[in-house]
């Protein structure tokens, strides 16, 4: 065909998983570069709609086209409602929240609610048909006959809703999605955005909603970290969780570096609909705390799971591995749990993976900012929000907090020396500009305009001694 002159373009869907840097590698992609030495005179199309700087210019590399032309649109969907929910411990509960909102807020709506697991998938069914729900299952080990049943009632509307599993992903095209709820987070931004994103196609309202649960982070990270960026991409949305500054809009756009004004949203998202107090926290104390817990653990040969870890920096658990004075007395458990989380985001802490016979378990050390005796970064508190990610606050408070640095850093680095010291470590990424000539198109399929950002109005630094509003 080639010989021909009939080979007229070739065009390479999701092309980001050529890269290792991508959330979605196939190591058949890779070999991709081989079509530019083989039909050299044919030109390339590659199409994407969740890739980063980093990911575009590696993919330029590996497919051999160096100064392509690159054609971006906007990452908003000015139509979606992004809003992150606290799950609920118990799995009753949190049936019990999810057959709410489909039998009042979107009732007789078509929407997909994602699951971690085929289990979960299969679980979290049952318990919504057992209340009368149209919802069917789907996943990857049904049969294809199935499979194509389920969707195929979905469409026309027969099933209200699909409880899937990631396998419910290539040729979704429903336009009237009106809501995705993800019942667990997702690995990634990247995952997050295009499963979210197969809602309000038609361009009507539509909710984006993750419930989140510190329970939910390891289970994902032991399923993860052997990734490249695994674990770098699945903190990242856990970062997205936990913020509760900035708006949802904004962290989105900056993750896949689109420049934005810092005006309004639009209200199309739970930060900017009903902006709140915001305070600023700092960690100190508590991350001094925690490394004494585990300090003491460690001293008894013992390990600590995130769960654990938060029995005892609440007072409970083995009383044999309690240590005096290092409990954070008043705290409710969810923001115990989601102090934990921040601080493996923020690096002050770090996950230790290591495997059994029949499972991958998840431990908690010192991290790499408590290795070097670095204070971890004030968390944001407010209303119902427990607390976000503050990087974008934290150049304002740089000058007031860096004494308080000074003063703990060697209390940190002393509590860290006598800490076990485990294996995994957080990386952080930068971005890169492409250049963009002719060739291939990388496009990220969205539409219109995007609002930009709200900032919360009010912004007041507190100490972590202080209670906290439950």
């Amino acid at each position: 065909m080639h010989q021909m002159g009939r080979f007229a373009r070739l065009a390479i869907d999701e092309v980001h998983c050529c890269s290792q840097w991508g959330h979605d590698f196939r190591p058949d992609y890779k070999f991709l570069g081989i079509m530019k030495k083989m039909f050299p005179g044919t030109p390339i199309l590659g199409l994407t709609a969740t890739a980063t700087s980093r990911v575009i210019q590696d993919v330029q590399k590996i497919l051999d086209i160096q100064g392509c032309l690159i054609l971006k649109a906007s990452f908003n969907r000015p139509n979606l409602f992004y809003e992150v929910r606290p799950k609920p411990s118990s799995h009753e509960e949190c049936v019990r929240q999810i057959q709410h909102m489909l039998q009042k807020e979107f009732q007789g709506q078509s929407g997909i609610i994602y699951t971690m697991t085929i289990k979960d998938s299969e679980q979290l069914a049952s318990d919504l048909r057992s209340h009368g729900l149209r919802v069917a299952p789907y996943h990857a080990q049904l049969d294809a006959d199935v499979r194509s049943r389920v969707h195929t009632k979905w469409v026309k509307n027969d099933y209200q809703a699909v409880i899937a599993t990631i396998a419910f992903g290539m040729g979704i095209d429903k336009p009237d999605v009106r809501y995705v709820i993800h019942h667990c987070i997702s690995k990634s931004m990247e995952n997050f955005y295009q499963e979210s994103g197969r809602a309000g196609r038609d361009g009507e309202p539509a909710k984006c909603i993750i419930f989140w649960r510190f329970g939910d982070l390891a289970r994902q990270s032991t399923m993860v970290f052997t990734e490249q960026t695994g674990l770098e991409n699945l903190y990242g949305l856990i970062a997205y969780c936990l913020d509760g500054v900035r708006c949802r809009r904004n962290i989105i756009a900056e993750h896949f570096d689109e420049a934005w004004e810092t005006s309004d949203c639009a209200g199309m998202c739970d930060h900017c609909k009903i902006p709140q107090e915001v305070k600023m926290m700092e960690l100190g104390d508590y991350g001094q705390k925690l490394l004494l817990i585990l300090e003491k653990s460690s001293s008894m040969d013992q390990r600590l799971t995130g769960q654990k870890l938060v029995d005892l920096f609440l007072g409970k658990g083995s009383t044999k591995q309690r240590v005096q004075g290092a409990t954070a007395t008043g705290l409710p458990r969810e923001t115990a749990e989601n102090i934990v989380a921040y601080l493996l985001v923020d690096g002050f802490l770090k996950e230790d993976f290591h495997f059994t016979p029949y499972s991958t378990l998840s431990y908690i050390v010192p991290g790499p900012k408590a290795e070097a005796g670095i204070k971890p970064s004030p968390m944001a508190v407010g209303g119902s929000r427990k607390l976000s990610n503050c990087s974008s606050l934290q150049s304002s408070l740089t000058d007031e907090s860096s004494g308080k640095d000074k003063s703990t850093k060697s209390d940190i680095k002393t509590a860290v020396k006598k800490s076990s010291k485990g294996e995994s470590t957080l990386k952080r990424s930068g971005s890169a500009s492409s250049s963009s000539q002719n060739s291939l198109s990388i496009s990220s399929c969205s539409n219109e305009e995007h609002p930009t950002s709200k900032k919360r109005r009010i912004i007041v630094v507190e100490d972590s001694d202080d209670e906290l509003d439950d």
